[in-house]
């Protein structure tokens, strides 16, 4: 008896020749550009459907038969981070079709995570973003710097001398700056561009 071994455009595979009623040794998993090998299979139409379970190998072969090689396909999953300053990126590599993919952003310092794009289009604003590997996709993971606003000296009403208040300050986190008035001044109040924004000492606000 023989046992014939269709890779299916895998690279080839040698025939066996078997005693009736023994068993036949699996040879060396064939490879093929793109999929992941997964089993020998039995077919009744020439390997265009596949049995439900692979061929156990501890089967005694009583028939000549032909085993036919199954391959999933593989996709690759590309990232980038746009700025690379911005942060790195992880979950990059070559997928068998159907699995699940978890892809994730990491934002350096002064810099804050917008969202995961695909060919300019949106696909997700989380950090961690899933989805199952059905195709080759390139995911670019779009970074923003934070913005920075630098506190100016401020001074006093009129003639007053000036008040420290240089510190950076970042977007969205709550500041106080306080007026101290040199001896032979007093407070009045805070403005801006002519308009009073507080008459509080201590002037809190938001970046």
């Amino acid at each position: 008896t023989v046992v014939t071994f269709d890779t299916m455009g895998g690279s080839p595979v040698t025939s066996r020749s078997v005693a009736y009623g023994k068993t036949v040794a699996p040879p060396e998993p064939p490879v093929r550009d793109g999929y992941r090998f997964d089993g020998w299979y039995e077919s009744n139409d020439g390997g265009t459907t596949l049995s439900d379970a692979p061929f156990d190998f501890g089967t005694a072969v009583t028939r000549t038969m032909t085993l036919y090689a199954k391959w999933i396909p593989l996709h690759a999953i590309r990232l980038q981070a746009d700025p690379a300053e911005g942060g790195t990126v992880a979950g990059a590599g070559t997928y068998p079709a159907g699995e699940t993919v978890t892809v994730t952003a990491v934002t350096a310092e002064g810099w804050q995570f917008l969202r995961w794009t695909e060919h300019g289009q949106e696909v997700s604003t989380e950090e961690a973003y899933t989805f199952p590997a059905e195709a080759d996709r390139t995911l670019t993971a779009e970074l923003n710097a934070k913005q920075q606003h630098t506190g100016t000296r401020l001074d006093s009403h009129n003639t007053a001398p000036t008040i420290a208040g240089g510190a950076p300050f970042r977007d969205g986190q709550p500041n106080a700056v306080p007026a101290v008035p040199e001896k032979g001044y007093r407070f009045v109040r805070w403005s801006e561009n002519g308009r009073t924004v507080s008459e509080s000492q201590t002037f809190r606000f938001t970046a």
